[in-house]
């Protein structure tokens, strides 16, 4: 059997049945979860199990950032002024251009690394490009494995703009399948860029691969008001309604943002089984609008929560994404109670887990899950004296509490630090990346790099 592993804290947030536990541990070999609750029953249960952690800090599961774009890893801090459609015009077309499965797996490791040292341990990313032939999406893949996290990966596919053949779409989701299945934790979804961004005959033709294939869409939905409007005016119908049209409510869909939805859409979206992904602080930094999460979930419908694109972002710090979401719908109601940080710290894990579809493996620490497990130290400022473990880790806690990371239960973060790459030597390897990615692209007038 392999080592056993007990990790300890002053307290256990399983987000299972176990509930919350002062004092707790979690047990797990071969990255496997054994056992979780009382830290001197754990211990006392595997008397030779190496110790990490000590009565202090709290332990939780690995967090789930349900929704980003890792095509955008080298190319943050650009355009704050921009409404979404300027911004995809003016930065993420041109860049998508350009891109390649070398600068896509850049990106992707040293965003990895940002995912890890917040907390992370799964991802689920929609890589947006449009340099056919180029297989950009499969370098998403390479730097996760590479970082060792786990996650999904969808290729973002459009073509209103940049036109490509149809075939050429289908042909990379075929081959970005192909290369997820290879892989021990990264999975594959279709990936519907926006359903505006399609033609017809792409969208169509999307909808019908998803469901020959028996494939989950990942998707971005109802994000703008003006997607609406443009919606009504070429199809008569929103972009909710549409998709409804096409038949992506028949397939298992995840659709990111769901801002401007309606009762009625709510409803249908809920009887479709969709789930959903909240990102605040992009919504925030693009003047999107405010999801409205407490809708969603009262209809059943599971809402994770994402940090969006590394340029819409512009970080990858999922903490501050999760505070972001119960801050954003308490002002926006003017009701403290509109979300509370037991709401979000669920969307993060388990409910987050749930909406990709994942619950059975992760999101929780219960026996026979898998050992996705983060340590958040308690001998920094925002957890020395924790009175309340829900509300710290969601209003106190920062990347420089966690301590330790494990997926799959290998230790991938150790006392703050990567385990198996240096920090650094990620950084240098993106520099000529990126510098030669918004040349390529043109964005001189934004970037001091090009």
């Amino acid at each position: 059997m392999d080592k056993v592993v007990v990790v300890r804290a002053g307290h256990l947030l399983t987000m299972g049945p176990a509930g919350d536990v002062e004092d707790g541990a979690v047990a797990f070999a071969g990255g496997e979860v054994l056992a979780a609750g009382p830290s001197v029953e754990v211990r006392a249960s595997f008397p030779g199990a190496g110790v990490v952690g000590d009565d202090h800090g709290v332990v939780l599961p690995g967090l789930v950032n349900a929704h980003t774009h890792l095509s955008e890893g080298l190319i943050p801090g650009m355009g704050e002024e921009l409404t979404l459609l300027e911004w995809l015009a003016e930065i993420v077309t041109p860049v998508g251009r350009h891109l390649t499965r070398e600068m896509a797996m850049a990106g992707a490791m040293l965003k990895g690394a940002e995912l890890l040292l917040s907390g992370v341990t799964c991802v689920n990313d929609m890589f947006c490009h449009t340099n056919p032939g180029s297989l950009a999406s499969l370098g998403a893949v390479d730097g996760l494995e590479a970082m060792g996290l786990r996650g999904l990966v969808a290729y973002g596919a459009e073509d209103a703009v940049d036109v490509q053949p149809v075939a050429t779409v289908l042909a990379e989701h075929q081959a970005l399948a192909e290369r997820c299945a290879a892989s021990a934790r990264v999975g594959f979804r279709l990936g519907v860029g926006t359903v505006l961004g399609q033609s017809d005959e792409l969208l169509a033709a999307s909808a019908a691969e998803a469901k020959r294939n028996r494939w989950g869409v990942h998707t971005h939905l109802a994000e703008v008001k003006e997607e609406v409007v443009e919606a009504r005016l070429r199809w008569g119908a929103t972009t909710v309604g549409r998709a409804a049209e096409v038949g992506l409510l028949e397939v298992p869909l995840l659709a990111a943002h769901c801002i401007w939805v309606g009762q009625g859409e709510i409803a249908e979206l809920a009887r479709a089984g969709v789930t959903v992904v909240h990102n605040p602080v992009a919504n925030m930094i693009l003047g999107s609008g405010v999801c409205p999460v407490p809708a969603l979930r009262q209809a059943g419908i599971p809402v994770g929560i994402g940090t969006d694109g590394a340029a819409s972002n512009d970080s990858q710090n999922m903490l501050e994404a999760v505070k972001s979401a119960a801050l954003l719908q308490k002002v926006a109601r003017l009701d403290p109670r509109a979300l509370t940080a037991g709401d979000v710290l669920a969307m993060a894990t388990v409910e987050g887990a749930r909406a990709l579809g994942l619950e059975g493996r992760i999101g929780s620490l219960e026996p026979g899950k898998r050992a996705d497990v983060v340590r958040l130290r308690g001998d920094r400022p925002g957890l020395a004296n924790v009175h309340d473990p829900r509300q710290q880790v969601v209003y106190c806690a920062s990347p420089s509490d966690v301590a330790d990371v494990w997926v799959d239960g290998a230790r991938r973060v150790m006392d703050g630090q990567l385990v198996d790459h240096e920090l650094a030597g990620l950084v240098e390897a993106s520099r000529p990346l990126a510098a030669e990615l918004v040349s390529l692209a043109g964005l001189g007038g934004r970037s001091r790099l090009a």
